[in-house]
């Protein structure tokens, strides 16, 4: 909108009102003077001529009466504007409204759409970085909606403070966020801008009074000129976090063309899990667990397995990530269950049998009696079952757990933490939980009869399970000098190929039978 017109400084409206008026006191007198003067009229009075002649008294007031409009216009000139200008504004800010996010500032995805479409038109092969935070539902149920509001503006000004300014920052939703790196800024320098935010997210942050720590995933690709649509690249974004947020926390993964077929498999293996359970492609399998200090044989852990029609024998590392993005693991974890519990029946009294549990499952309300049905229905005593969790579920949502752990304790069930030293448990959260096991991590404990360092680490934990009454497990075990290693340290229990590979149901119920409570093979 164009500014009023004014004359040195001074607003037109002014102008014309004090035009109108010198011009209202000077032209009659002109006038009456020129009369006089060519008329001839020397003897009449103003007055006289005035009223003499009546267009001197038109000749008197049109200026005034031009003066006066003037004034008017002006002043409505001044409305218009200052309408114009708050329309103006209100537009402006609906446009902010439509394009931002209200929480962060940063913009939105019909802000990104808009962008993207003019990177495409100018034909440039511009990064994206698509990035997620970990673990973020979980801060949101324990420190509640205003913790994590805070998580969400701390890591947009993060995103700020880090990546350079000519980088465009958008919040998708959620905890969704993009960067659009300029042109001419290629796959690598990108890479290197987004790796301060991953090193960032390790260390721990005071959101409120809390200290977490905000992990990060990152998925990079580029716009292609093929793409027929925006999302086409927000697509191959999020299959390279995907992969990311599969491998560790805060990871940058760069988008691969063969990234395309495995999330084709993955989409399958998702479509087929829902036929597999009806058509009895899942079954379980079961691997011993001896005493590391006789061998004698004292249970087995179930596994689940899946002999997919197309894929051939699945392990659980292909597909239980899949069904954790659904409510199928719900499924799955009762299959498990069920099947483990039914099947140590058959086994000699003093064997316990243990299996892995999801973190969906602790979040039902009714999960401890769910256990307590399948005990029921296949005549499993709970002192012989054995529920294995994860480190990563008492960060992702410690509460839930930690309700279900006190309600399978007071009913016998026990409990195992597994793959202890992945994550970020304390000997204090040891010792409130009221574990039974605790299961090393196989990243640690593998070529314990070889690495100083492994069996120091090793030993160290041990020595820490025994102090406060916690049974501690090592997995792996594949050759007789790592069985000795394992006793010396004196780990209380031991699994690995060099007892057995994991088994069938009715496998196992001949390995019983075959290898005799207390024997040894040492």
């Amino acid at each position: 909108m164009n500014e009023p017109r004014s004359l040195h400084g001074l607003p037109i409206q002014s102008v014309w009102l004090f035009g109108g008026f010198m011009f209202g006191c000077c032209f009659p007198t002109v006038a009456i003077v020129f009369d006089r003067v060519f008329a001839g009229n020397n003897s009449s009075s103003v007055w006289t001529t005035l009223v003499s002649n009546p267009i001197h008294f038109i000749i008197l007031l049109a200026p005034l009466v031009l003066g006066a409009t003037g004034l008017l216009i002006g002043r409505s000139h001044e409305r218009l504007r200052e309408t114009v200008q708050k329309l103006s504004a209100a537009e402006r800010e609906q446009w902010r409204l439509a394009n931002h996010d209200t929480l962060t500032g940063l913009g939105n995805r019909l802000k990104l759409m808009s962008d993207m479409v003019d990177a495409q038109r100018e034909h440039g092969r511009q990064i994206i970085v698509l990035m997620d935070l970990n673990r973020f539902k979980s801060i949101n149920d324990n420190y509640g909606h205003e913790a994590g509001d805070s998580v969400l503006c701390h890591f947009a000004q993060t995103l700020r403070s880090v990546l350079p300014s000519d980088v465009k920052l958008y919040r998708l939703g959620g905890d969704e966020f993009l960067a659009l790196f300029p042109t001419g800024v290629d796959a690598e320098r990108a890479s290197q801008a987004v790796s301060v935010i991953t090193s960032q997210s390790k260390e721990p942050k005071l959101i409120g009074d809390a200290q977490l720590k905000i992990g990060v995933s990152l998925g990079l690709t580029s716009l292609r000129s093929e793409d027929q649509q925006s999302s086409d690249a927000i697509q191959r974004a999020d299959i390279a976090l995907y992969r990311a947020k599969s491998e560790v926390d805060s990871a940058l993964v760069v988008f691969e063309d063969k990234m395309m077929e495995e999330i084709g498999q993955v989409k399958t293996i998702q479509t087929d899990l829902d036929a597999a359970l009806r058509r009895g492609e899942l079954y379980v399998e079961y691997q011993p667990i001896h005493k590391g200090e006789t061998n004698a044989l004292v249970g087995a852990e179930a596994l689940l397995r899946w002999r997919h029609p197309l894929f051939g024998n699945l392990p659980p590392d292909k597909f239980i990530g899949v069904a954790e993005e659904t409510d199928q693991i719900v499924q799955l974890g009762h299959l498990v269950l069920e099947n483990a519990c039914r099947a140590a029946t058959f086994w000699p009294d003093d064997l316990w049998v243990s299996a892995n549990i999801s973190i969906k499952h602790f979040q039902r309300a009714g999960f401890h009696e769910e256990v307590l049905d399948i005990l029921l229905v296949t005549g499993l005593p709970p002192h012989r079952l054995v529920i294995e969790i994860t480190e990563t579920m008492l960060i992702e949502d410690r509460d839930a757990v930690m309700a279900a752990i006190g309600k399978l304790h007071k009913n016998g069930i026990r409990i195992s933490l597994d793959d202890f030293g992945e994550g970020y448990t304390s000997v204090k959260n040891l010792v409130s939980l009221g574990l039974d096991q605790l299961k090393i991590d196989m990243s640690l404990t593998r070529g314990i009869d070889q690495s100083s360092r492994s069996r120091g680490i090793v030993s160290g934990i041990v020595t820490i399970g025994k102090a406060i009454d916690i049974e501690s497990v090592i997995e792996g075990i594949e050759r007789n000098s790592e069985l000795q290693e394992a006793r010396k340290m004196g780990i209380d229990l031991v699994q690995g190929y060099y007892f057995s590979k994991p088994l069938g149901r009715d496998q196992f119920a001949d390995y019983c039978r075959s290898y005799y409570l207390g024997s040894s093979r040492a």
